[in-house]
């Protein structure tokens, strides 16, 4: 009969040769040895039974072998019923197609719609063409427009264009709004235009560039405050930013016309900025493009709300200048 050691040692050289290089852990282990000694060795079963000739044992150790795998059967049953024998079960990973696997979204990329003339606006993305560049002599570009192709931008809901402008709230107390232009020159005294002096939008002769660190007219307009002009990035575009606003206590009737204009346009004769109310407050980008700068006017009251105000501001970031 094999002693109970080399039984063991053989059951695991078996085990590592039959049943795969990784054994089986200490606990399965302890159990087949604390159940040999105790086991009841099998006589041989009666009937033509054969037994394949895996490795050469002793008879009495072959039926011992087949014993011990029955307590090893019944130790890993055991386990796998909650029992404490041979520790927690291993946990058995779920199916490959059981498993879920992470699909990124389509990127849906809406094709922008060019503005209409006037209409109320669903939400999406918009552009507005260069006006001038098209195949009108008096109108083109050579003349000295701002030279882009077009600006596109993104709206919310609650927003519709008129004229150029696009707005909400429209000639209420929480209006909100921004426009393009291109400027000819500045009026100095913006109230009383017709008879205004005309100075050069930016401090330089051939208006094609923004300096760094500028100036511009818009600085010295009579009766308007003006933050000092910084420059930042509009677009995609190196711009210059002034924020501008009209006094509460303006009365537009005493104005020429009733109107209070900012600037003149390069191809309209008499044509000029004057969509302006008392207490407004306009945030002006004077964009670098060629020939002229492009003027981005963004506009808001104070009693504009903080929802509206965000509103623009995701507008203007939104925006991009195409050359």
């Amino acid at each position: 009969m094999t002693r109970e050691p080399d039984f063991v040692g053989l059951l695991e050289d078996y085990l590592d040769e039959y049943e795969g290089a990784t054994p089986f852990p200490e606990s399965v282990r302890d159990a087949i040895r604390a159940n040999l000694p105790t086991t009841k060795q099998v006589g041989p079963l009666a009937g033509g039974m054969r037994y394949p000739r895996m490795f050469p044992l002793p008879m009495a150790a072959r039926y011992g072998l087949v014993a011990a795998v029955a307590v090893l059967v019944a130790a890993l049953g055991a386990s796998s019923l909650g029992l404490g024998i041979g520790g927690p079960p291993e946990p058995t990973p779920p199916p490959a197609s059981a498993v879920p696997v992470a699909t990124p979204s389509p990127m849906v990329t809406a094709t922008p719609g060019e503005l209409p003339a006037a209409a109320e606006l669903a939400p999406g993305r918009y552009f507005m063409r260069n006006p001038y560049v098209d195949q009108d002599p008096v109108r083109s570009c050579e003349g000295g427009c701002a030279d882009y192709q077009r600006i596109t931008f993104t709206l919310p809901d609650g927003w519709a264009t008129r004229d150029g402008l696009v707005y909400k709230h429209m000639d209420q107390p929480g209006e909100v709004a921004f426009s393009a232009w291109t400027p000819d020159q500045v009026y100095d005294d913006p109230c009383h235009w017709q008879g205004s002096a005309l100075s050069p939008l930016l401090d330089i002769h051939d208006h094609t560039r923004v300096p760094a660190l500028g100036s511009t007219a818009l600085e010295n307009q009579v009766g308007r405050d003006a933050s000092a002009p910084s420059e930042v990035t509009l677009g995609g575009q190196l711009a210059l930013r002034i924020e501008l606003s009209i006094p509460a206590e303006l009365e537009l009737p005493a104005c020429d016309s009733g109107e209070f204009r900012s600037w003149s346009e390069w191809d309209v004769v008499d044509g000029g900025n004057s969509h302006h109310a008392p207490g407004q407050i306009d945030v002006v980008y004077i964009v670098d493009v060629d020939r002229r700068p492009l003027v981005i006017d963004a506009s808001h009251m104070p009693e504009t709300s903080a929802e509206d105000l965000a509103e623009l501001e995701g507008i203007l970031a939104s925006i991009r200048i195409d050359r």
